[in-house]
Order: structure tokens, then sequence, then C-alpha cells
């Protein structure tokens, strides 16, 4: 079987999108194991195009296992403004994972590469403290649950590697909760930047990877800051793909976050189709 595709790299956490109408909901995880393979296109998330739910959206996406995705939100708003000869513009969109439409703005900087800006879920999130066993030792940070996928942050110190002991925090993350994907993601401030090394897992396709990037991880760590500090966070990320911007707006009067968005380039690197 084939199905057609478009992989794209917004700060190279490569996304691949199946654009093919055909393709129905329980060939989801077949298709996306075959994608994310090292000798497929060795993707490091998979999305699937399908009907919008509203009229106002341009489109609608869903992630191979339902979770959010903020770089796949970034990806699909490249990918439609790629196909529809967009040269600037704001629309919205429908992505799995989120209950209402967000808001998406898409410049483009040269034919294959778009400075994309996205509106983040933030309705309902928490943050609570959490420990996580891994093998010997258990790691202290903080959990922040967010619609379609939950991130725990921890501060990884500048000489310590964590590297051996992601894949066992996801594991026991996912058992102890309910969402449909886990990030473990270990963060280092420097002097005048922040450096953060994301893991994702992802239960329904079991896909658990070391990401380049990761949009939700980094709108998840503005979001801590944004609460513990109560006030409105801006700031860039550094990660090993790219660098994304986080924007975070907080009602201190509310105590409460208002609105957040990331933004990033997003480059499209080949389309054509996937054999499964």
């Amino acid at each position: 079987m084939k199905a057609s595709f478009v992989k794209l790299s917004p700060s190279e956490n490569t996304t691949i999108i199946v654009t093919d109408p055909s393709v129905k909901q329980g060939d989801y995880s077949k298709i996306a194991k075959a994608a994310m393979a090292y000798t497929h296109l060795y993707g490091e998330q998979v999305g699937f195009l399908t009907q919008k739910h509203s009229g106002r959206a341009k489109g609608r996406m869903e992630m191979s296992g339902g979770e959010f995705c903020g770089n796949g939100l970034l990806a699909l708003g490249a990918y439609l403004a790629w196909t529809e000869g967009i040269e600037k513009d704001t629309f919205f969109l429908e992505f799995s994972g989120a209950a209402n439409t967000l808001v998406c703005e898409v410049e483009k900087i040269s034919p294959e590469k778009y400075r994309v800006k996205g509106e983040m879920p933030v309705k309902g999130y928490r943050v609570s403290k959490k420990e996580v066993k891994a093998g010997e030792k258990s790691v202290s940070g903080d959990l922040v649950e967010m619609e379609g996928i939950t991130h725990f942050l921890f501060q990884k110190p500048e000489e310590e590697s964590f590297k051996e002991d992601y894949p066992e925090m996801l594991k026991n993350l996912s058992k102890d909760g309910k969402n449909l994907a886990y990030g473990a993601l270990g963060y280092q401030i420097r002097k005048d930047s922040i450096h953060l090394s994301p893991w994702v897992y992802v239960p329904e396709v079991d896909s658990l990877r070391e990401e380049r990037s990761c949009g939700s991880g980094s709108l998840a760590l503005g979001l801590l800051w944004a609460k513990e500090k109560e006030e409105s966070i801006k700031i860039e990320i550094k990660q090993p793909g790219g660098t994304i911007a986080v924007e975070i707006a907080y009602d201190r009067r509310a105590k409460k976050v208002t609105a957040a968005s990331i933004e990033t380039e997003v480059m499209i690197t080949c389309e054509g189709n996937l054999l499964f």
C-alpha cells in the first residue's frame, strides 16, 4: 500500500504529514511506524490531514496517537501556506488534542521556508511537583499537564548526563497518567541562554524518541515559569535542532495565563509516496 506525504522540519523536529484523504484512522499506527522507521522517512512524528470540523478553519490535522503537538501545528500552517501560495497570512487551524481552533501566522522566507507562529491551547493546564524514578535514582521536577500531552520538566546539572534515563522516566510517567503523549525535558539555564533536551513518548503508536526540538515542551517550560513568577514570559529556548520562541501572557490580577504561542522556522524538505 502507499500514501502521499510531505515532510517538514520545524527546528529539525521532522514532521511527516500524510496528505492522502483515503487513509483510514485504523491505519494511522501502521503508517506512522513505517514513516518513522530508519528504512523509510525517519521522521520524529506523523500527522494526518483530515476533514475540518469548523468552517472557519483552513485545515485540520490529527497526530498518529491523537495527541497535541506544537511543532505539528506549525508544520501544518507552513504546509497550507506552501500549497496555497501564501506569502503572509493569519488563519485558524484545528488540531488533535486541542478542543478549540487555534490562530496561526505564517510568513514566507524562501520558496521552501516559512516563519510560523501558532497559538497554543492553555485552558485547564495544571502544574505540580513530581518525582520520577529512573533506574536507581529519583528525579525531582515539575509536571505540566496540558490538553493532549503531559511534560515532566527537570533542571539538569551541566556536568551530569541523564540520557540513558529518559526512556524509563517516560515509561513510568505514562503508567501514572491518562494523557495521549508524554515528554521528559531536561533543561539548563546558562549565562545568556536556555537549553532544552526533549524526549517524547506516544503510547498509542509505541513511539519513544529523542527529539531535535519540541514545541509543546517549550510551551510547558514557559507556562511553568509564568506561573512561578506570576508574570508574562517571552523567551527563546535553544534545542538540538534550533530555537523556539515562546510567549506567555499572564494576568496578575486574575492569577492565570490568558494566552500563549510558540514560533520558529519551518522548512518543507520533500514530498512523495510512502510505501507501507
